[in-house]
């Protein structure tokens, strides 16, 4: 049966990888991101291609291009049918860049997205999840070894949503290939005289990682900003 006159329309805004696609409800523009209040710094971010939309477009608030300057790299993503083929994913080369970037001491601030748990977990093969997420190890000991041990710099380590910690259904017993509904890990690396006596109070949401890591760079929130710093004053 031919319908006529019939149209589809999303109720959210899917961003610039979708165009064609009519939105019931277009999202606001934003003001005071966390890209918009370090614009006065040299910033970087760099996300394979899966992930990159997820650091950039919705980082900085729906806006597909740069707001404030902030500088992007993109790493193409292994050509493969899935990544239980290819575990390592990017991570190398995206971590060679990123040491790379923090020894030529251009950015001030730079923002890395590791495919890895998520594109790894929705495989479903834990033993190539379990060899990826051994490669990630190393290449966060890489950057942390950078930035906090040669650098005196901070590292956060976070997530939007986990996956790659439940990869059995208890219930079942079959294959979870979904994300998880598990709290995420917030963890902040520093210089042990810098950062000793910081405690991070629990039930944080990711509305609080922005205005944490302006603390951190000590800078104050903007009154658009409705999270809340993690740390402890």
């Amino acid at each position: 049966r031919k319908l006529n006159n019939f149209i589809f329309v999303a109720l959210t805004d899917f961003g610039p990888d979708l165009p064609n696609i009519l939105t019931a409800y277009p999202s606001p523009d934003l003001k005071s991101t966390l890209p918009m209040e370090l614009s006065d710094l040299r910033q970087l971010y760099i996300a394979e291609t899966d992930k990159y939309g997820h650091l950039t477009y919705f980082f900085n608030g729906g806006y597909a291009n740069p707001v404030a300057g902030e500088e992007r790299i993109l790493i193409k993503s292994s050509d493969v049918k899935s990544y239980d083929l290819a575990p390592n994913m990017s991570a190398g080369v995206i971590t060679d860049l990123v040491v790379k970037n923090i020894q030529n001491r251009i950015y001030d601030f730079i923002a890395i997205n590791f495919a890895n748990p998520d594109m790894l977990g929705h495989t479903g093969n834990l033993t190539a999840t379990i060899k990826s997420l051994e490669k990630m190890d190393q290449c966060l000991k890489n950057i942390v070894d950078e930035v906090v041990t040669k650098n005196k710099g901070v590292v956060i380590i976070t997530a939007d949503h986990g996956n790659a910690e439940e990869m059995i259904d208890i219930p079942s017993g079959k294959i979870d290939t979904e994300h998880s509904c598990f709290p995420v890990p917030f963890c902040v690396i520093g210089p042990a005289e810098s950062i000793k006596k910081i405690k991070l109070r629990p039930n944080g949401i990711l509305a609080d990682v922005a205005p944490t890591v302006l603390y951190l760079m000590k800078r104050d929130q903007p009154q658009e900003m409705t999270g809340k710093n993690l740390i402890i004053k």
